[in-house]
């Protein structure tokens, strides 16, 4: 590899990159990732989940690579795509603005479904509109509109988009372990090698897996789906999402500078500009020290219950399978409830469904000729039996109005921190063991 260079990573020691990598590491834009948490306000939970984008940015590529080689040596793949799939890797998260997710959810309640994925529209934008790094790509020889389709999922080959953005993909293989060795929980761990050394290539020409490697597959669903629940939705941590959303609506109020970020043109225009790369996670907490320490009235109130750990209580949750239908009627008999004897505005509501397996696209697994879903009964018992989606329904109130909260859903005869309902009792039991 020319102009090769090595990184150590906690998850696979030496990492070997080179000199097209290390034009597109050494940019401002890209630096920002050491910045940028890579579970955003998962450590109010887990303290030691401080580790960044940086490092999962440059976990994806080195997967990528040992993925998109085992495929070259199987003829599924040349050279020159597999630089494009490495740096497409490299990229495919440099767009995610301040708090990661936790932040990117404020676009969502706000703009609704047109800002899904916001962090996937600002990292295109970053790849083909940067000048720093339209410049390293261009100087590797490689298009950055190129790079952009793998990203977007729009590549020519889509074994390369499946590789990246797929139901089995060097990005989840790389955030499930290296989220579970920071936060400490066991859920995470999977058998990545057994899964690389088991891909293939189906008649469609997309990412498949041999039969051989369905144990290893069985056990990466059930990991996603535990972490899922026990760090990325943890009641704590959608807490604080929920906060920060009003704070940053209140921020937008009060700051110009986050006033010019606060839609999402506001956010995709600034990433096309070298003032993006100041844009990082103590630029945020910055202005929301500020609007604690500075601001007046509820805005400043908001500000200090995120700044010093006071956020609001779950008071009622439920978790089915499948999508929303299931849960809003009930959820929102439960709001009207609540708002009758708790400010509305002290009163936060969460509703996200959950993606723990793609049923429209499943994996495929290849064994002696035949092509069956991983889903299927004849493949795998377990995965069939795992729900494609949960939708996590929560309300919460802010502490002062907890107990209040808590009595008057009771009085109504509602359940409140139930067992969860429509999940397997495993599931639900590990549900009651996570940390408060």
């Amino acid at each position: 590899m020319p102009g090769a260079f090595r990184i150590y990573d906690e998850l696979y020691g030496y990492i070997k990159l080179g000199a097209a990598e290390k034009a597109v590491i050494d940019t401002a834009v890209f630096q920002r990732l050491r910045r940028v948490k890579q579970l955003s306000l998962a450590s109010l939970v887990y303290p030691g989940a401080e580790h960044t984008r940086f490092s999962h940015s440059i976990g994806v590529a080195h997967v990528a690579t040992l993925m998109a080689r085992r495929l070259r040596r199987m003829g599924y793949m040349g050279g020159d795509e597999e630089l494009v799939l490495r740096l497409a890797a490299l990229l495919h998260d440099v767009g995610h603005p301040p708090y990661s997710h936790a932040l990117e959810y404020a676009y969502h309640s706000r703009y609704g479904a047109d800002s899904r994925k916001l962090h996937e529209r600002v990292t295109v934008v970053v790849v083909r509109e940067n000048p720093e790094i339209k410049e390293a790509l261009s100087v590797a020889g490689v298009d950055p509109d190129e790079v952009a389709s793998v990203i977007e999922g729009t590549h020519r080959n889509q074994l390369l988009t499946s590789l990246l953005s797929g139901d089995l993909d060097a990005d989840r293989l790389d955030y499930l372990p290296r989220d579970a060795l920071h936060t400490g929980v066991a859920y995470g761990l999977i058998d990545r090698e057994r899964l690389i050394d088991t891909l293939t290539v189906d008649s469609s020409g997309r990412l498949a897996l041999l039969y051989k490697g369905v144990g290893a597959l069985e056990n990466f669903y059930i990991a996603r789906l535990h972490m899922y629940r026990a760090v990325y939705h943890h009641k704590t941590v959608t807490a604080y999402t929920l906060l920060l959303s009003r704070v940053f609506e209140a921020l937008a109020e009060e700051d110009p500078e986050v006033e010019q970020i606060f839609t999402p043109d506001g956010l995709a225009k600034m990433a096309r500009s070298e003032e993006y790369a100041y844009l990082d996670d103590s630029w945020l907490a910055s202005k929301i020290a500020w609007l604690a320490k500075r601001g007046q009235g509820r805005a400043a109130e908001l500000a200090r219950l995120f700044l010093f750990r006071m956020g609001p209580k779950m008071v009622y949750e439920r978790v089915v399978v499948g999508g929303p239908e299931g849960v809003m009627d009930e959820l929102e008999d439960t709001y009207r409830r609540l708002s009758k004897c708790v400010p509305e505005d002290k009163i936060y509501k969460y509703v996200e469904t959950v993606k723990v397996r793609d049923s429209l696209n499943p994996i495929l697994v290849v064994d002696r000729g035949a092509e069956l879903p991983a889903s299927s009964e004849e493949v795998s018992p377990i995965i069939a039996r795992l729900p494609a989606e949960m939708t996590i329904a929560r309300l919460y109130v802010e502490r002062l109005y907890a107990s209040r909260a808590r009595g008057c859903a009771q009085l109504s005869g509602k359940r409140i921190n139930a067992p969860a309902r429509g999940l397997h009792p495993d599931t639900a039991a590990a549900a009651g063991r996570l940390p408060p």
